[in-house]
């Protein structure tokens, strides 16, 4: 396809040919603002056969490809004790960076690569998919309004599938991945960061599995700055079919449930008068509405945190996507997610959604929740 008028396609190597790989050549075959021109790993075989998959040039090294004078956008893919080298290598390069979570394995790493990339005014972003879910974005529109009061506690949690994660996988080494708060809890960090504010991880702790050294369940809670109290459960102990996880977010007159790490439901449910309909159902964009209580005028208000609420009804806004379109709705979050970068490439004017100061914060809580959880 070619691009929009005035847009620029952006030449595209990815490092690391894994089944995320295959993945993202995939799903970029189909825009037209990146063409991928090359691929390396590690494993030299890897690329050569994911090379040859999608008709790419393949590099036997990755340090190689950062050197391609054709390659705008590096794709950092492989685990991650490799991103702090590979992106620092392809920012010196001149290179711009799409980064997979998490940017670093500690807060000094990903702040050196923000600042490096910062200095060479080249892009460095990461694939912090949760912003881009338009029901996430709608939880946050319905926080903000204030229609049912202020955030009081949120807790996420996660039970996460392990069977294609085997014993000798590099996530249950915590110096290749970080752990579980740093390699995979910096999603939903960064997701409440951009709910509730700043936050500092209080406690924390995790458990290793019997008679193995994998720690595969860990669990932190959050104090944030504006009074939220946050926990986040992690679980990597479940069958493949039964991987499942809910966010909750408890509001003086009401509460959000979000289901699916990949969100895939949402459900509003509170006590609202008129007005306050109104303003959830256009923050809800006329979901489907049920009044499951009506009130009289002239009952008694409602009290809660020691204020007085007069209300008329009690009522649930809730959307619900088919469970067989969950690929399909990741594949959107990723691509609305490199396009929101692309249009500052485009545009410097431009804000992205997320930047890549937000991903080394989201690495900041998981470094604080690994380290209480070591203590």
């Amino acid at each position: 396809m070619a691009p929009d008028s005035g847009q620029r396609v952006w030449r595209y190597g990815l490092i690391g040919c894994g089944r995320f790989g295959h993945f993202c050549l995939d799903l970029l075959r189909r825009m037209d603002r990146v063409q991928a021109v090359g691929v390396a790993d590690v494993v030299p075989s890897a690329a050569e056969s994911l090379a040859d998959a999608f008709g790419v040039r393949a590099c036997q090294t990755p340090e190689q490809l950062i050197r391609q004078a054709d390659v705008d956008l590096v794709h950092i893919a492989s685990p991650p004790s490799s991103h702090y080298d590979l992106a620092w290598a392809a920012i010196q390069a001149g290179k711009h960076v799409l980064c997979e979570k998490p940017l670093a394995l500690n807060h000094d790493q990903a702040s050196r690569l923000v600042a490096a990339a910062n200095e060479r005014s080249v892009l460095l972003a990461v694939n912090h998919v949760l912003r881009y879910s338009p029901l996430l974005q709608t939880a946050k529109r319905v926080i903000d309004s204030g229609v049912l009061g202020r955030p009081l506690r949120a807790f996420f949690e996660n039970y996460a599938e392990d069977e294609r994660l085997p014993a000798d996988h590099w996530f249950w080494n915590p110096d290749v991945s970080g752990g579980i708060f740093i390699e995979h809890g910096v999603h939903f960090f960064d997701l409440y960061r951009w709910w509730f504010g700043d936050g500092q991880a209080v406690w924390a702790t995790n458990l290793q599995r019997e008679q193995t050294r994998q720690f595969d369940r860990a669990c932190c809670a959050v104090r944030y700055d504006n009074g939220v109290l946050g926990q986040f459960y992690h679980g990597f102990d479940q069958a493949y079919r039964l991987d499942r996880a809910d966010h909750r977010v408890l509001l003086e007159r009401g509460d959000i449930q979000i289901v699916g790490w990949v969100p895939m439901e949402l459900h509003v449910h509170g006590i609202v008068d008129e007005a306050g309909r109104r303003a959830l159902d256009a923050a809800c964009d006329a979901w489907q509405t049920e009044v499951v209580e009506q009130y009289e005028p002239d009952h008694q208000p409602c009290r809660s945190r020691g204020k007085s609420y007069r209300v008329t009804m009690r009522a649930r806004w809730s959307w619900q996507l088919p469970a067989e379109q969950r690929s399909g709705v990741y594949q959107g979050l990723f691509r609305s997610l490199l396009n929101d970068q692309l249009d500052w490439l485009d545009n410097p004017a431009h804000q992205p959604l997320l930047a890549a100061e937000d991903a080394a914060e989201a690495v900041a809580l998981g470094e604080q929740a690994a380290q209480l959880a070591r203590s």
